[in-house]
């Protein structure tokens, strides 16, 4: 998510000349209106090679079911039981009140202007799965109006992470020195760095959980930081690099058995750990136009050599790519969650940390039946940002009123696994990526965190939220040139006090701990 339009406000400063005195509202302005034009202008919608059609004013769904792809209600919404893994039940598969309402008949929020995260708020229904149970592992389970993470124990859980928690730094792309590794290895006792960082993991562990923090999030040290507090993986499982954007094809053998491996060589060993939440399978992967290509799934598969599964597929599609995009999803968490729970049926699989404001509802539609949890990548954004989305006219599912129409669609608690906010008022610039509000002072910076995760807990579905990240920065740009104050620690392992000071007096009131 933070590097959701790094090529949209890179191909608008290419396309305009864009000159370093411009403000980030000019940049993301012009990103906008490039967007809407040639440059960055969405595939012929009267295409029939697979490029974006108009959204077809009902049942698409119900098409693909007619071709034999998806299983489908009546009324053209997916079958969230059909071919449902093994591990969720029939009745368990959406969320659902005794009325059988789904959580997305709770109100209208299809059309909730697009304002960023804080649009208006319609409580959803919240299903009723009994008093609370331990099974040994952590489990979700919704109880008395509100989802949980459940312990191995027993008990509600609320996820507060912290991700990019390591001691291993960020080399600053303009100097080649790494600041943080430095302070690492000058204030932490050991002869050697393994023992250094050891020392930094026991005393890191002491600080988060004295912030309130209790989760181990994404790109952290989880070997270290595992060993005495809940974490979480990311798999990785389709090998894509995230800044290409690569499209593998998901009905070939090939990546079978790649998931396949990953599970064996990754997923197994850990099988039996109670520490462990569970397992992200990827992190925003793209599923169509974004700031990484203007083509469509469709596009992309029929590009393939003529002999490949995909390619095969996707000739049947022609002209549909919202209903192949269906296919291609739900084919995707098929064959990535079997291998997972092949191999380890004890833990949660997490999703794939969709990009907010850039995810067709295809997606977390063909997740719904496989994952335990959809996770979403969620930050704030200037609002100038939110136009030159809405400029490329696709059809992405409405991330406002808090993500519900993620739990609409999904049936399943949603866990927001980045966010992040910065301020002026610190050592490093700020300056990249430009989309997002930066705030004068460190007090700002902190109060926009209390609000923000303050709606967090408001909301009956979200069960966790994980900052990014645990130090700053570089100043000089990391390796894609992000160069903003986003830790909880400076450089020189220097706590933020505000901001410190501010979370462990908000993570006491989350949700589980108003409980105590």
């Amino acid at each position: 998510m933070r590097r959701l339009i790094h090529a949209v406000v890179v191909m608008a400063m290419l396309a305009v000349g864009c000159n370093t005195a411009a403000t980030d509202s000019d940049i993301i302005a012009d990103a906008a209106d490039t967007a809407a034009g040639t440059d960055l202008e969405a595939p012929d919608l009267a295409a029939d090679d697979g490029s974006t059609p108009d959204l077809p004013d009902s049942g698409w769904l119900s098409d693909a079911a007619d071709a034999g792809e998806i299983d489908a209600n009546d009324d053209g919404t997916p079958d969230a039981t059909a071919d449902a893994p093994d591990n969720l039940s029939k009745d368990d598969t959406t969320a659902t009140d005794e009325s059988g309402d789904s959580p997305g008949d709770a109100g209208d929020t299809t059309d909730a202007p697009d304002e960023g995260p804080s649009d208006t708020y319609v409580t959803p229904d919240i299903p009723e799965h009994g008093e609370l149970q331990g099974k040994g592992f952590f489990t979700v389970q919704a109880h008395e109006g509100r989802w949980w993470f459940v312990t191995p124990d027993g008990l509600p859980f609320y996820s507060i992470g912290i991700n990019a928690c390591n001691p291993n730094g960020s080399v600053d792309a303009s100097t080649g020195e790494n600041r943080y590794k430095a302070a690492v290895e000058n204030n932490y006792p050991g002869e050697t760095w393994a023992q250094k960082a050891d020392s930094w993991a026991a005393a890191t562990a002491d600080r988060l959980k004295s912030w309130g923090f209790n989760t181990v999030g994404a790109w952290s040290d989880w070997n270290r930081l595992g060993k005495t507090m809940p974490y979480t993986v990311i798999l990785n499982i389709s090998g894509v690099d995230w800044q290409v954007g690569d499209i593998p094809d998901y009905f070939s053998q090939e990546f079978a058995d790649r998931c396949a491996q990953v599970a064996r060589d990754t997923v197994a060993p850990r099988r039996d750990d109670p520490n462990l939440i569970g397992w992200f399978l990827d992190n925003e992967l793209r599923w169509g136009w974004d700031w990484r290509s203007p083509k469509t799934l469709l596009q992309d598969y029929l590009a393939m050599p003529e002999s490949t599964p995909g390619h095969a597929v996707a000739l049947e599609y022609q002209g549909r790519p919202y209903e192949f995009l269906a296919v291609v999803a739900a084919k995707y968490f098929q064959v990535t969650t079997e291998a997972v729970r092949s191999a380890d049926p004890n833990h949660l699989i997490l999703g794939i940390r969709s990009i907010s404001v850039m995810t067709h509802p295809q997606v977390p539609q063909a997740a719904g039946p496989w994952v335990d949890v959809y996770s979403v990548n969620n930050y704030e954004f200037l609002p100038e940002l939110y136009d030159a989305i809405d400029a490329a006219e696709q059809d992405f599912l409405d991330e406002g009123n808090w993500l519900l129409n993620y739990y609409g669609v999904t049936g399943r608690p949603i866990m927001i696994t980045e966010f992040s906010m910065r301020s002026s008022e610190a050592d490093v610039p700020s300056t990249w990526p430009v989309f997002y509000p930066t705030y004068p002072t460190q007090a700002e910076r902190a109060a926009a965190y209390q609000a923000y995760t303050e709606n967090c807990f408001a909301k009956p579905y979200i069960i966790g939220q994980h900052w990014f990240q645990w130090a700053d920065e570089p100043a000089g740009g990391r390796f894609d040139g992000e160069n903003s104050n986003f830790g909880l620690v400076d450089g020189d392992d220097k706590p933020y006090t505000k901001l410190v000071e501010t979370m462990t007096l908000i993570h006491a009131q989350a949700p589980d701990r108003a409980l105590e």
